[in-house]
């Protein structure tokens, strides 16, 4: 007779992201219930009741109930086209299993270890004891987190997890020590520029900026403007709404009349979420003047990064690839390191009979493409445009994309052919730091840059003409003109 198997237990993270869940239902509907029932504290006993009604003062009443009105309207359109996009904020979708062969297990592996991950830290369960007597209660787990064998990987022993070629098809993209893009073990999934993982939806999410229940969901790049634009007009319609029931709470005081709670009520919340959403609006401002998120500026003035950069013909300093040898750790490295870490040649070559090893689809073939590690200074933010410019990326190009919440950011468009995001200047003086570029040819002036480009034509030019002469001096077909051409 076959015994009832115990049902496992959710795991911690589990719990806490079931609970999300809940939340991201309970709280929008709450403050939407506290938004009507400031609606009728000032419209209904102040304006009305207190006003109208009781003061005769019919002028300063409907002025009243106007503009409540004009504060609330662009604070209900902006929270309500926030609520829009807490289904798709930048979710990265989730790779497959078999997309994380490439992963050797540990010879003797322990019941319990820890593993690190790039992207979080858990704790994973290796296998149950078949032999056991009697079932016993299964121990919460933490779902598994995939880790790549880079050894093996850059040895070309494993090809790597499908999907590298949307990053070395960039000029520069965000990359590890040894200059593979950062690896989720959590999604199974290559991370793009500037993702990050979030363990409340258990989802890598673009830009992402935080968990926030008031909004139901993740605030990341595809909201986040919508966000400072909600949290903008909600302190302006809080302040509105604490000015008018301080100012009326004082008169009610003077003469005499009794106070009900609910005009201490709406005192207390309008108050109170003056100071919560004005300072969440001056926060998410600030960072946007700055280009970072919420996780990025966490300890950012100590945070070090890598890029890998394209290396070009013109560019004088000789390629020194990394040994396999020379791996480096995931995390930690010293502070005074140079900026030139080595380089990494994508594709990366595959042994014969890797293939075999993984059920992976064959790499396909494109031309080598040579890249520079390079590690950034502490603090160094490579997407830093200028306040100005990052303020618009976020918010707009055009001035009434900052104020009505209609179009989804600029940076949201990855059409760029050298880098996810676009790049700031200092990406350009580290690559002088690192010896990739003179100061010289990247500090000139826009007529210097439009000069050497009409020399650099004016030269094309020559050497055409140059061809051409060859060619008919020597008698050179057409087919056989581009063949040589090509020599």
């Amino acid at each position: 007779m076959s015994q009832c198997q115990p049902r496992p237990q959710n795991s911690p993270l589990e719990n806490r992201q079931a609970a999300n869940r809940s939340t991201a239902i309970a709280v929008p509907a709450l403050l939407i219930g506290i938004v009507g029932y400031v609606t009728w504290i000032v419209v209904v006993l102040i304006a009305v009741n207190y006003l109208i009604k009781h003061q005769n003062r019919h002028g300063a009443g409907i002025g009243i109930i106007v503009l409540y009105f004009i504060f609330l309207f662009p604070m209900a359109s902006s929270y309500l086209r926030l609520l829009m996009t807490i289904p798709h904020p930048g979710y990265i979708e989730k790779g497959s299993p078999t997309a994380a062969t490439p992963v050797k297990p540990a010879k003797e592996a322990p019941p319990q270890h820890n593993i690190q991950a790039s992207c979080t830290s858990t704790t994973v369960q290796d296998g149950t004891n078949e032999t056991t007597k009697k079932s016993r209660p299964t121990a919460p787990q933490e779902p598994p987190v995939t880790l790549l064998d880079t050894k093996a990987i850059l040895s070309g022993e494993l090809p790597p997890p499908p999907g590298t070629e949307q990053f070395y098809s960039k000029d520069v993209f965000a990359c590890d020590q040894n200059g593979l893009p950062i690896w989720c073990g959590t999604c199974n999934n290559w991370k793009p520029d500037r993702s990050h993982h979030g363990s409340d939806v258990g989802r890598c999410v673009l830009k992402m900026d935080h968990f926030c229940p008031w909004v139901g969901g993740v605030v990341g790049e595809r909201n986040f403007n919508f966000f400072i634009q909600f949290c903008s007009y909600a302190g302006i319609y809080a302040l509105f709404v604490m000015i008018v029931m301080a100012v009326f709470v004082a008169e009610a005081r003077s003469r005499g009349n009794a106070l009900g709670g609910n005009w201490i009520a709406g005192l207390t919340l309008g108050a109170v979420f003056t100071l919560f959403a004005g300072g969440m609006a001056m926060t998410s401002i600030g960072l946007a003047l700055k280009n970072l998120t919420t996780i990025d500026n966490i300890g950012h003035q100590r945070r070090v990064m890598h890029i890998a950069v394209l290396v070009d013909s013109t560019q004088q300093r000789q390629p020194r690839p990394m040994s396999i040898d020379q791996l480096k750790p995931s995390h930690g490295t010293e502070d005074n390191e140079e900026p030139w870490q080595g380089t990494i040649t994508y594709p990366l070559s595959v042994l014969p009979d890797a293939s075999s090893e993984t059920t992976l689809p064959p790499r396909t073939s494109s031309p080598p493409r040579t890249f520079a590690i390079l590690r950034t200074h502490p603090g160094m933010n490579p997407w830093n445009l200028g306040a100005f410019r990052n303020f618009k990326s976020i918010m707009g190009d055009r001035w009434y994309d900052w104020f009505l919440p209609l179009r989804h950011s600029p940076c949201c468009k990855h059409d760029r052919g050298d880098s996810m995001y676009e790049l700031g200047p200092d990406v350009d003086r580290l690559k002088v730091d690192a010896g990739l570029s003179s100061s010289r040819s990247r500090g000139g002036s826009s007529r210097r840059k439009h000069r050497k480009h009409r020399h650099h034509r004016e030269d094309s030019e020559d050497v055409d003409i140059m061809g051409s002469t060859l060619a008919n001096v020597n008698g050179v077909t057409g087919r056989e003109q581009d063949s040589f051409d090509s020599v």
